[in-house]
């Protein structure tokens, strides 16, 4: 029953970030504001290709594959840290909600600069290297994330993003808890 109340509260949460998208527009056929571009980045923290597709003038899927650091500390007698390295593939659905106040305070909305909600589905397959003896071999996630992501100089990213997801693994262990990332690359193209 507690999987079930899980479920069901990421299945809300996860609708409501898809409808607070669509409901508000920051641009009209009028605005200076740049558009979002399609672009490929190679991420150095959490090594990976990253593909961002255009959706429209507010939205772009973002496709993800590479490795992935996924960690857990583990509270109590004896507490512990436990971390994986990965292999990784993610695809979501990213809303940019602030570009039009970042260009009006004259900062930076080039190279899909700004801060977004989305909806991210994450699979991690068997483990590279590990720490944990009873991992799985294959874990999913899917969820609501709010991030934001810059552009410095010429082509430095960095991006950090953070919420709740719904997991599931090859173990049948099902649950929600709190995901992240922090991305720091270059914008190839």
């Amino acid at each position: 029953m507690k999987n079930l109340q899980q479920i069901i509260f990421a299945i809300i949460l996860t609708a409501a970030t898809l409808f607070s998208g669509s409901c508000i527009s920051q641009n009209s056929k009028d605005s200076i504001l740049p558009p979002l571009e399609n672009s490929f980045r190679l991420n150095i923290v959490n090594p990976s290709a990253e593909w961002h597709f255009v959706r429209n003038e507010n939205a772009l899927y973002v496709l993800k594959v590479g490795l992935n650091y996924y960690g857990e500390i583990i509270l109590g007698y004896p507490s512990s840290i436990e971390w994986q390295f990965k292999p990784m593939a993610s695809i979501s659905h990213r809303w940019y909600y602030n570009r039009l106040k970042r260009l009006n305070n004259g900062r930076i909305v080039k190279k899909n600069s700004g801060n977004y909600v989305s909806l991210k589905f994450m699979a991690l397959g068997p483990d590279i290297i590990s720490t944990d003896s009873k991992n799985s071999d294959f874990i999913a996630s899917l969820g609501p994330q709010w991030g934001m992501q810059r552009k410095y100089g010429k082509s430095l990213s960095f991006k950090l993003e953070i919420g709740p997801v719904v997991y599931w693994n090859s173990d049948n262990k099902v649950g929600v808890e709190l995901s992240g990332g922090i991305g720091l690359g270059f914008i190839i193209k």
